[in-house]
């Protein structure tokens, strides 16, 4: 017997929809009536807010920059915390964009630098590609190509 799938789901392999197109691994979001959301949905659980971007097919993406916006490996959106204009945070994976060229190559960066890289995100999730100076909780920092490097003190 089939039952209405809602909420955030996710599928290890290919499941049949009665009615509707086989669905790949990944992760989706139904609403109440059981319809597959797409484009940028913000998901309350329980009081705590994640943002995702689904693509046309409803996989949330992963690991990718789409519009200006970093999705993490579990396809939520990166984001400066409650209370703070700016947050840096550490990538450990390369992220693509949409077309799934790299454009953030974490690879490169832990081969040159030896260690991973930060990048400074919005409370709104748009992370800053180019920054002469952004003060991240009184430490300041430059950015160059996605890549957040903290400023030396004078």
């Amino acid at each position: 017997e089939a039952k209405m799938v809602t909420g955030l789901r996710v599928i290890d392999g290919p499941v049949n929809r009665q009615g509707g197109k086989e669905l790949v691994a990944g992760t989706y979001l139904f609403d109440g009536e059981g319809h597959m959301l797409t484009g940028k949905q913000t998901y309350n659980d329980e009081g705590d807010e994640y943002t995702f971007y689904f693509r046309k097919n409803g996989t949330a993406v992963k690991n990718t920059l789409v519009k200006g916006s970093i999705y993490n490996e579990n396809g939520v959106r990166l984001e400066a915390e409650d209370g703070s204009k700016y947050e840096a945070i550490r990538l450990t994976e390369n992220i693509v964009d949409e077309s799934g060229d790299v454009v953030i190559d974490v690879d490169a960066y832990v081969a040159d630098k030896g260690e991973f890289p930060e990048v400074i995100v919005n409370s709104n999730g748009t992370v800053k590609k180019n920054a002469g100076s952004v003060d991240v909780d009184g430490t300041k920092y430059t950015v160059k190509g996605y890549f957040a490097t903290e400023k030396e003190e004078d």
